[in-house]
């Protein structure tokens, strides 16, 4: 990590810095302001600055601009007019981290006031778009009800017109074709209830009875008998993978069938280590159930491709590799004692069922089991460097490398053991080993030891945390042994701040914020 050197200049208002950062892009910058702090990293280059005064973070004039390699930040003063001469806060390490310290969490409590403002206003919003939403519903059930309330007044009214224009025979007639048993007269006036609200108006029955002639003889219709149920089955075309035809790449899934299970080409229901008459390639095939384990693997869910991987065994419990896959994922899992159980079970399959593919298996076997070794070696030396027994870890760590050579948590804890002994030139070794490896896994090197491709994949932070520290106890190293420049750096200078202390406790302190 590189200290980046910096201009500076002030007005009445405005603090500006120019920074040369050559090489770096915007997306690699990161610039972290507080009230009286300014920190940005673009590797390989750290610019750490405690400012003598308080600036305006809030205001829109304090901005950066990257510009053609070089950093361009303006600070708003909080106290306009105010002449700073100095740019940097001086006092002793002890009043610097306090005032950070304070800074940043002022900075966080702040970016907590704005997350909870934020999410106030989005609540009040969501809650006028409702109000909004249930008036113009409203609304509009009103406007549907005032329709059909003038629909239907028009109706009636067009009806009691009809009926008030019929001539004075039409009318008799009507009159003379009334129903006089009691059922229809109940019917009718039931009808004229709920049609009509005045004494004057007439009766619905009436209407029924001017579109029925009277003189129209009596017909019997006979009713023919309810149809016989029947039962249809339908069955659909049998397909190893259940995916919509217009969905499907036929010839890749009989490229697939052809290589892991031929049998399932004809029809496949019931083919293959599944269920009978499963038509579903997850029933019924074993190897694909691998295959999707490794698809899992391969992507970081190691959860999912245990279970798929033990899904696979349990249909078909001769696949050996797969057992060694399995032992991979709970590796990645941290769970030991499943990997190494797993292990053992995949030798004895080889020895029971050999095949052509057993020295590639014998070979992962060994990697895997090195690598669980050396970790647990790793971890029994981390004990013993953190009470204290410095020799005892140094021997720890030379067995877990031995093991296995590209175990870089091992390599870089041994780095701060040498640390510890004051063996300085040891360290920037470690150091140095342990950053090319780092870089190599970060761009899947093919030049790393084959066992690196079964190690513990670290998350995105503690592979941060690890390479910060390891990057400062190559500095703490080459301080020591009056060296400016780390071996194969070139004109890269390591100038980051570090401490003079390079005794046990700043190293178990150390490895306790990156483990």
């Amino acid at each position: 990590m590189i200290h980046s050197s910096y201009a500076w200049r002030e007005t009445d208002s405005n603090v500006e810095l120019t920074v040369p950062l050559k090489g770096c892009s915007p997306k690699s910058l990161d610039i972290l302001l507080c009230r009286n702090h300014i920190k940005l990293s673009c590797s390989p280059f750290l610019l750490d600055l405690p400012l003598k005064h308080d600036i305006d973070v809030d205001s829109v004039e304090s901005k950066a601009v990257l510009n053609n390699g070089t950093l361009h930040i303006t600070l708003a003063k909080l106290s306009e007019g105010v002449i700073w001469g100095e740019l940097l806060f001086e006092g002793t390490k002890e009043e610097i981290n306090q005032r950070r310290e304070a800074a940043f969490a002022e900075r966080t409590a702040r970016i907590q006031r704005q997350h909870e403002k934020r999410m106030e206003q989005r609540i009040e919003d969501e809650r006028m778009a409702l109000k909004m939403q249930m008036a113009l519903e409203e609304d509009e059930r009103q406007l549907i009800e005032v329709k059909k309330t003038t629909e239907k007044k028009e109706a009636e009214e067009a009806l009691y017109k009809t009926l008030a224009d019929l001539p004075p025979a039409a009318a008799a007639r009507i009159r003379a074709d009334q129903p006089d048993s009691d059922n229809d007269a109940n019917s009718s006036d039931e009808a004229t209830d709920t049609t009509s609200s005045t004494s004057d108006s007439v009766p619905i029955s009436t209407v029924i009875s001017t579109a029925r002639p009277s003189a129209l003889p009596t017909q019997h219709v006979s009713i023919p008998p309810p149809r016989a149920t029947i039962r249809a089955t339908f069955q659909h075309t049998a397909r190893p993978f259940q995916t919509p035809a217009r969905e499907s790449t036929v010839s890749t899934e009989r490229e697939f069938l052809l290589k892991n299970n031929p049998s399932l080409l004809n029809g496949g229901a019931g083919a293959g280590n599944g269920a009978p008459g499963s038509n579903d390639i997850g029933d019924v095939d074993a190897s694909w159930i691998a295959k999707k384990g490794e698809e899992f693997h391969n992507a970081g869910d190691y959860s999912s491709a245990a279970s798929a991987f033990s899904s696979s065994m349990k249909k078909d419990s001769t696949m050996v590799e797969t057992l060694v896959h399995r032992a991979a994922s709970y590796l990645q899992l941290g769970d030991a004692e499943h990997c190494l159980a797993d292990l053992v079970s995949a030798e004895k399959g080889v020895e029971v069922s050999p095949g052509g593919n057993d020295a590639s298996i014998r070979h992962k076997i060994e990697l895997i089991r090195a690598i669980v070794s050396a970790q647990q070696q790793k971890e029994k030396a981390d004990q013993r460097l953190k009470s204290g027994d410095t020799s005892g870890a140094l021997l720890l760590y030379d067995e877990a490398i031995s093991m296995a050579p590209a175990f870089i948590p091992a390599v870089a804890n041994r780095s701060a053991c040498h640390l510890a002994m004051s063996d300085f030139r040891a360290s920037v070794t470690d150091c140095t080993a342990a950053l090319d490896m780092l870089e190599k896994s970060d761009s899947d090197d093919p030049s790393l030891d084959e066992s690196s491709s079964f190690q513990p994949r670290l998350e995105v932070e503690v592979r941060k945390k690890l390479k910060d520290a390891v990057l400062r106890r190559r500095v703490l190293a080459l301080k020591q042994l009056g060296q400016s420049e780390g071996p194969n750096e070139g004109d890269a200078k390591e100038t980051a701040r570090a401490e003079e202390d390079t005794g046990v406790d700043r190293v178990v302190a150390e490895l306790d914020s990156v483990d």
